[in-house]
């Protein structure tokens, strides 16, 4: 058993649990973690993500919490109730999770913190920071951020030692992450992503006045995902981002946001998802037949919307039956007519005679 018992608190995680005991406990997270699980380097890989069965009976075994209560403490008991089983592959990349970027112990991304949060006891982390549709705070209205200000590196509690385990405090510098400047987000932006995580919370799909026609959670969050990968698609392309921006009253964004390459949405900036949930947000005040109407003036044809391969969902499948189809411009090849060359007769004997050696 552990000898210090922590309760879990609502909507933690469970490196944010496992770091919050070890302090109890006197021990640095990686002399406790090694005392539970002997010979696996658990900060190394993404635990809070998935915790294979065998882990969870461990832990549940020396500790007070049930296996239940262990398995809730993970991404996976979130991911579960919107994504198919096929897709939640332990050694996979997992949609609408930020990958923690594992360098040995190191981080290169995963873990967001808010600033406000960290002043207020007790200090622990939020499941949501790690779901890639959370882009801001919900209590304190302000973006989430990822690295110290003064360093500029990431966010990493679960280096913390037994000589210094204030988790509040860069583990690289020693800032104050408290007074890190805190950026208010969009409240309408914030309002959409408060939605989605309700939408988990309570397993339905929320009854507000939207454009979307999908009765299942899966199929509402494949809809909400293809339109923000679509709208992060549309924005390389210069004409369809004014005509969006414009028509949905965002104009004023029209130079601020430029899409980073070769991210997926999951790993893209807080800024960027924060952008995208923006015009998501304008998106939503529309009916299905002015997003019609809207995707139509902006020349979205059905191939751009449904290509071919990817995931649809019914809301996907009825705006793109409405759409035109890509105009394919039929090119007729033209031969060149050769020109004719009327030889002699001593020309044509020539030849004839070249030829007879061979019949």
């Amino acid at each position: 058993m552990i000898p210090i018992k922590i309760k879990p608190l609502e909507h933690e995680i469970l490196s944010s649990w496992l770091i919050r005991s070890a302090i109890a406990n006197g021990i640095d997270p990686i002399g406790f973690t090694n005392g539970i699980w002997f010979n696996y380097r658990a900060w190394t890989r993404d635990i809070s993500r998935y915790l294979s069965s065998n882990k969870i009976k461990t832990l549940a075994k020396v500790s007070t919490l049930s296996y239940k209560d262990v398995f809730n403490l993970t991404l996976e008991s979130v991911l579960e109730t919107i994504l198919p089983k096929s897709e939640l592959l332990p050694k996979k990349a997992w949609k609408w999770v930020i990958p923690i970027g594992i360098r040995n112990r190191s981080r290169t991304n995963g873990l967001y913190f808010c600033p406000l949060c960290l002043k207020n006891k007790p200090i622990f982390l939020r499941k949501e920071w790690r779901l890639s549709w959370n882009f801001s705070c919900e209590k304190h209205k302000i973006l989430l951020q990822l690295n110290c200000p003064q360093c500029h590196t990431v966010f990493s509690p679960h280096l913390i030692d037994y000589n210094n385990t204030d988790i509040t405090r860069c583990q690289y510098c020693s800032y104050d992450l408290r007074k890190s400047p805190p950026y208010p987000s969009d409240a309408q932006a914030t309002n959409l992503q408060n939605i989605l995580n309700n939408a988990v919370s309570n397993k339905t799909i929320p009854t507000n006045n939207s454009p979307l026609i999908d009765n299942t959670l899966k199929g509402f969050f494949i809809t909400i995902r293809i339109l923000l990968i679509l709208f992060r698609n549309f924005t390389r392309h210069q004409n369809i981002k004014h005509i969006l921006l414009r028509e949905l009253g965002l104009t004023h964004l029209n130079s601020y946001y430029s899409p980073t390459h070769g991210n997926t949405l999951d790993s893209i900036s807080v800024n960027e998802r924060h952008f995208l949930f923006t015009v998501m947000n304008r998106l939503f005040r529309l009916s299905l037949e002015e997003v019609i109407m809207l995707f139509r003036q902006a020349k979205i044809t059905k191939e751009i919307l449904s290509p071919r391969g990817m995931l649809s969902s019914k809301t996907i499948t009825y705006i793109s039956s409405r759409l035109e189809s890509r105009s394919r411009k039929k090119f007729t090849t033209i031969r060149k007519k050769s020109t004719i060359h009327v030889k002699n007769k001593n020309s044509i004997e020539l030849l004839m005679s070249d030829i007879r050696q061979y019949l």
